[in-house]
């Protein structure tokens, strides 16, 4: 018996089963989909990788995906404008401005532990990604955080 897949169905098992990294992302910057091979390479969840914020260079959310809600219980409302340091337990707030010195300067700072505070106030541990942002002029004009 043969089988006939519909084209979305038919790209849907090649994204799945591809050991290639692949994804779509929306004029916005965010990932809307990954195939499972990032999870693979990263050695995380793939809730974890999707969880990204959005921050002007001081460190103000101005962005807040579903994957950030789901990990840390805070929706997009409650975070939108939101200091740099309410995840963060009480006295890093240095550690913040000198990632975001980092991100100033155009540098990336990957994998740096940390632990976030939940709306729950449960603690959990965190390995982040910040990258620069930069506008169609190459200046930076903010942060891109992921939880990797």
């Amino acid at each position: 018996m043969t089988t006939i897949l519909s084209e979305n169905e038919e790209a849907d098992l090649f994204y799945a089963l591809s050991p290639h990294l692949f994804c779509i992302a929306g004029f916005d910057g965010y990932f809307k989909r990954l195939n499972p091979a990032w999870g693979r390479t990263l050695g995380v969840g793939m809730e974890e990788i999707e969880a990204t914020i959005g921050k002007t260079l001081e460190g103000i959310a101005v962005s807040w995906n579903a994957g950030a809600e789901r990990v840390t219980g805070y929706s997009c409302e409650e975070m939108r404008g939101a200091p740099p340091f309410r995840l963060g337990p009480p006295g890093r707030s240095t550690k913040v401005e000198e990632i975001l010195t980092h991100i100033r300067k155009g540098e990336q700072v990957a994998h740096h532990k940390t632990r976030w505070v939940k709306k729950d106030e449960e603690q959990i541990g965190v390995s982040l990604i910040v990258s620069p942002i930069r506008d169609a002029g190459g200046k930076i004009v903010g942060a891109s955080t992921v939880r990797a």
